[in-house]
């Protein structure tokens, strides 16, 4: 059953302000998976993330040196089910949309080639993973930092604009 306009709102919403997209690497042959987190001190709404969308919870101790901080709990789901959450509440996303947009490249790129055999699909996921570890990154920019995207949009070997749709992304 599709969940209600205002629920994917108001996950947007939390996503925004206390989510995370990233790429980890998994496996024996370090292949680059895209993950979404959500982490939050109230274990009820981390709950709720994961009743909607399941994934997975991961509790973190507080730190022995701050004593009056609370445990956290970290909602993450990875792979098809990061993306799938990722395009029900990207309408609302503000802060995180081109952190989306990378995933969602990730994710066409993918379909479309052996990235575990295709060294070409390879070069492109490793850019991909620059690109949002660039996006990620905390801190004022310098005039000199480029981003790894447009080295990435360089080598696809089809139009960016094709690649989206084929997977169903509608570009503005």
């Amino acid at each position: 059953m599709p969940l209600e306009r205002e629920t994917l709102a108001y996950i947007a919403g939390l996503f925004d302000g206390e989510g995370c997209v990233n790429f980890t690497r998994s496996g024996q042959s370090k292949t680059w998976v895209i993950r979404v987190m959500i982490r939050n001190t109230d274990r009820g709404i981390i709950e709720y993330v994961q009743s909607l969308f399941g994934g997975r919870i991961e509790t973190k101790k507080a730190y022995a040196g701050k004593p009056l901080w609370k445990p956290s709990y970290c909602w993450r789901a990875d792979w098809d089910a990061a993306i799938s959450f990722l395009v029900q509440i990207e309408p609302w996303i503000r802060i995180k949309k081109e952190q989306i947009y990378c995933a969602r490249v990730w994710d066409a790129v993918r379909s479309r080639g052996n990235a575990n055999v295709d060294q070409e699909y390879r070069d492109m996921i490793e850019l991909l993973a620059q690109q949002l570890q660039w996006l990620n990154r905390k801190g004022r920019r310098q005039k000199t930092d480029h981003e790894p995207i447009e080295q990435t949009l360089a080598t696809l070997p089809v139009p960016m604009e094709q690649i989206l749709e084929e997977v169903g992304y509608a570009t503005h």
